[in-house]
Order: C-alpha cells, then structure tokens, then sequence
C-alpha cells in the first residue's frame, strides 16, 4: 500500500509502484513479495537471530528487548546500518528526483 502511494521502499520494488500507479494490479503481484524493502528485511532477521529468535518465533526476542545489553547491542547495529547498509544499499539507489 505504501508503494502504491508513492513512498519509496526501495529499488527492488520500485516496479511495483510502477505499476501501480498504471493502475495494473495483476502486475503488481509477482514484484511485491511481502512489501519489505530486502535492506529492512535482512535487518529484522539480525535482531531477531541476535536475540536467538526467528520470524515465527518471537518469544525470545520479546524476552531479550528490555535487557540493556542485547538494547545496547542492538542499537549499536541499527546505528551501523543507518550510516551504512541502509544509507548505501537503500537510499543510494534511490532514483533521481525522489524525495525522503
């Protein structure tokens, strides 16, 4: 829904905001996938297999959150990621002209 309405979720899905916005909903299917940008999707995956859990096993994640070493490790890595993976991976292949 979110590319749909024009916010950027990365290259990988850009295609399915183009078709979007042609208004061609059968194209849309084969590029969404879950809709996560891949560069957010691999960060998820790190917090969670930090905290020893998986997508569908969130119990110890939820466990772990509060602790303040896996907060501050945690933080450290979405730190990292904001001035690297996410900055380079993501928004440097934003297309020209697009707005944050």
């Amino acid at each position: 829904m979110l590319a749909a309405l024009g916010v950027y979720m990365g290259s990988s899905l850009a295609r399915y905001g183009e078709a979007a916005e042609r208004g061609s909903p059968a194209e849309m299917t084969p590029f969404a996938g879950n809709g996560e940008a891949p560069e957010f999707y691999d960060l998820n995956e790190a917090l969670l297999a930090r905290a020893g859990g998986a997508w569908n096993r969130l119990d110890t994640f939820l466990a772990r959150r509060d602790d303040r070493s896996f907060s501050g490790s945690a933080t450290r890595l979405l730190q990292g990621a904001t001035f690297g993976s996410l900055r380079h991976r993501y928004l440097g292949r934003m297309p020209a002209g697009t707005t944050t």
